[in-house]
């Protein structure tokens, strides 16, 4: 798909505007734009779910977390546009905190198409994975999925 028609589609057919700066910064120059963006989609996470990201759309998938416990988490582009994937999604703690840098990281596949954390819960409350569409970085079809292991 051609960058900016899933964007183009979606505002046709009465969806959110995409957000292409915030506070006059464009959002891939802003480090904190995966906490404070409003998610256009917002859904319960499961084992795996299949998307489409454009450019200045935030998706966000929502789980419940147990303190002490860990979880896995992982976003995978097909797009071979999507190369800083890593860069543009974030774990978020019941505070609204990106809590990322806290989880263990791993690649899935070569390069920086996609990414997987390994998070323990530091509380009890309600997660969530967020994924960013930035031009070159993270857009096109992915793969995101959220699973509580047991180690």
């Amino acid at each position: 798909l051609l960058p900016g028609f899933i964007g183009t589609v979606t505002t046709l057919l009465g969806g959110p505007q995409p957000v292409n700066e915030i506070e006059g910064t464009p959002i891939e120059d802003r480090d904190d734009a995966l906490v404070i963006m409003t998610p256009a989609q917002s859904n319960k996470a499961t084992n795996q779910e299949v998307e489409v990201m454009d450019h200045g759309y935030l998706h966000e998938y929502v789980f419940s977390v147990r303190q002490g416990k860990s979880y896995a988490a992982y976003v995978q582009f097909m797009s071979l546009s999507a190369k800083h994937v890593s860069r543009n999604v974030a774990i978020i703690n019941e505070e609204g905190n990106d809590v990322t840098a806290l989880c263990e990281r791993e690649n899935i596949l070569e390069g920086d198409m996609g990414v997987a954390y390994i998070c323990k819960a530091d509380s009890t409350g309600v997660w969530a994975v967020r994924i960013l569409g930035i031009n070159g970085e993270s857009v096109g079809a992915y793969f995101v999925g959220v699973e509580a292991l047991d180690f």
